[in-house]
């Protein structure tokens, strides 16, 4: 079932594409990766104590060894902290990450964090661990993706301030059917539990279809009647491959999967593919508006 946010469609666009903060459901999905493919990995001890490898001791155990070895790496060149101020155990150790986690981290010294784990080789499994934190990311509507051992952008402000835009430029009522569609695709690719990236799909080119038929006067037929209309009236004149661009694009919704049609199989719609479509068609929609002046 839907949020009442969602229903009610108060999901902003700052809010999914999240490249300067990081919220709770991201925040806690994040830690959820450190303690599972991190500090999980550990002994399975957490009281077991530290201190006597950390400070040059003569344990034989060779797990011990290792992790004081993480934990010098650590507080000395993440934390900035003397080493001889690491907790005597596990437990300890665990206790003042998590809460520097939650309490004092700032969104992108989190990055730095889970970037820094890996570069000390403090992650088992990699494969796995990969392909958890990806999906985290992506369930979130993070803007960023972990690859070869970084986070990199997926998105950037000036794609949200296009989507933000178009909301905007749609919100006369005059517009509110265009309104609409965009509305639906963010929801529809902000849902955590349940996104649907062909029906996002879908819903960003109705918007294009639906602002292309309220400038030109037509009620229905699709984009390219509507785009020769406008040309035809005089509203708006197109280089020939914008158009055939977008005309190709539409095409695309409607052959890819089945996305504006009855399936035949198993959609192939990525976020990847939602993502891009919402942006493509909100700068287009802002730019139709912009082109006619109306």
């Amino acid at each position: 079932m839907s949020s009442f946010s969602e229903r009610m469609r108060l999901v902003k666009p700052s809010n999914i594409f999240q490249i300067d903060n990081i919220n709770g459901p991201l925040r806690n999905g994040l830690w959820d990766f450190f303690t599972q493919y991190v500090f999980t990995s550990m002994s399975t001890h957490p009281y077991t104590k530290v201190s006597s490898s950390v400070i040059g001791g003569s344990t034989t155990d060779y797990n011990r060894r290792q992790y004081s070895k993480y934990f010098q790496h650590l507080w000395h060149d993440f934390f900035k902290q003397p080493i001889d101020s690491i907790p005597n155990t596990n437990q300890l150790v665990y206790d003042f990450i998590r809460v520097w986690f939650f309490r004092n981290a700032e969104w992108y010294k989190i990055y730095d964090f889970l970037e820094f784990v890996f570069k000390i080789g403090w992650v088992e499994n990699n494969e796995a661990a990969l392909e958890y934190l990806n999906t985290t990311l992506e369930r979130e509507n993070s803007g960023y993706r972990f690859i070869e051992n970084q986070f990199v952008p997926i998105t950037d402000r000036t794609e949200i301030a296009e989507v933000e835009e178009g909301l905007s430029a749609t919100s006369s009522n005059f517009f509110s059917p265009a309104k609409e569609h965009l509305s639906s695709a963010v929801q529809m690719l902000s849902d955590r539990e349940n996104p649907d990236y062909r029906n996002s799909i879908k819903e960003s080119i109705s918007a294009v279809e639906s602002i292309s038929n309220i400038l030109s006067g037509k009620k229905n037929g699709g984009l390219k009647p509507a785009l020769n209309e406008l040309q035809k009236q005089n509203i708006l004149t197109l280089h020939p491959a914008l158009k055939s661009g977008f005309e190709n694009l539409y095409g695309y919704t409607s052959d890819d999967s089945g996305i504006r049609h009855a399936l035949m199989g198993e959609s192939t719609a990525r976020y990847e593919d939602a993502k891009y479509m919402l942006v493509a068609c909100s700068a287009f929609v802002n730019y139709l508006i912009a082109r006619t002046a109306i």
